[in-house]
C-alpha cells in the first residue's frame, strides 16, 4: 500500500498570491495550497508500519480520507 511513512514527508506550500485573489472574487473562500506528498510502499502485513503511516497522514487527512485509507488497509487483510 502506498503512504506516507513519516509526518515529515508531506508538506503543504501555502499560495498567498492565489488566496489574495479568490479573496477579491469570492465572499467566503477557503485556503489554498500545494500539497507535496512523499509515498513510500508498505507491506499490508507490516502492521507496525501501517500503523505509524496513518499516524503521520492523521494530522494531513480530513476524517473522510483517513476512513477511505483505513478501509483499503482493512480490506486486504
Amino acid at each position: 500500500m502506498l503512504l506516507s511513512a513519516e509526518s515529515g514527508d508531506i508538506l503543504v506550500r501555502r499560495r498567498n498570491y492565489y488566496d489574495r485573489y479568490l479573496a477579491s472574487r469570492l465572499a467566503n473562500p477557503l485556503e489554498d495550497a500545494k500539497q507535496l506528498v512523499l509515498f513510500r510502499n508498505i507491506p499490508l502485513s507490516d502492521a507496525e508500519s501501517l500503523g505509524e503511516a496513518m499516524h503521520a497522514v492523521r494530522g494531513s487527512c480530513g476524517k473522510r480520507g483517513l476512513a477511505r485509507v483505513d478501509s483499503a488497509v482493512n480490506c486486504g487483510k
